[in-house]
């Protein structure tokens, strides 16, 4: 039976990828680094100390430049994220939230963003998530799947009973070490490790995402939050 779903941010809900690409290519650009958009397409799903230790290869920088350099890509972000508001979620993503709540069902954020918040609040559907889980709720980031684990223990349920909607390879594999069901938004040699795979949420109805996945029940819960 599926409680819940467990949702991505960046490029499942909201598009951001390209306000981290320009903060990420305006630091690079500061730093005589290399980095382009083809480069930015490798850090989706991936945590912000990660996604720098990829742009900088094998270059070795001391630890208090590698945390002042994420400092100042934050910063460049929290700028641009300004521009946000509602017009800005995907097509599709607010009504399958919607029908999912309306259904019964649990909705859960599992999201490597430590500014996955701010962003929820801009656009204005804070309101339909059980559960947040964020790049501040645990240590370890996708692919483990700590962050979806996290998210399922705040919504009282068991990782069979969840399913994650993830729109990068490292979210759909955190997915499957934690046993979760899966859905993978984007080209199948991205997310085609998922159970189910979808272009995007455009259109889809959530009876859609149950057949995908083999489900033709399922559970609303009554049961308390932890």
């Amino acid at each position: 039976m599926i409680r819940a779903f467990i949702f991505d941010l960046d490029g499942v809900i909201t598009d951001t990828a390209e306000y981290h690409f320009r903060g990420w290519k305006r630091l690079a650009d500061e730093e005589g680094l290399s980095f382009s958009r083809e480069d930015n397409e490798h850090l989706r799903g991936i945590p912000r100390r990660q996604s720098l230790m990829l742009i900088l290869k094998d270059r070795i920088y001391p630890e208090t430049k590698i945390l002042e350099m994420m400092e100042r890509k934050n910063n460049y972000y929290l700028e641009l994220i300004k521009e946000i508001s509602p017009r800005d979620l995907l097509p599709g993503a607010k009504e399958l939230l919607e029908e999912v709540h309306a259904a019964g069902l649990k909705n859960g954020l599992g999201s490597a963003s430590k500014n996955a918040n701010e962003v929820l609040d801009r656009l204005g559907i804070r309101s339909l998530f059980n559960a947040i889980s964020d790049g501040y709720s645990v240590e370890r980031q996708k692919p483990a799947p700590d962050l979806f684990l996290h998210a399922a223990r705040q919504l009282n349920l068991p990782p069979a009973e969840c399913v994650v909607v993830e729109d990068a390879a490292a979210g759909i594999e955190a997915a499957k070490a934690g046993g979760f069901h899966s859905i993978g938004l984007g080209p199948p040699e991205r997310v085609g490790d998922a159970v189910a795979v979808f272009p995007n949420l455009s259109q889809v109805r959530l009876a859609d995402l149950l057949r995908a996945l083999g489900k033709t029940h399922i559970a609303q819960d009554n049961r308390e939050e932890k």
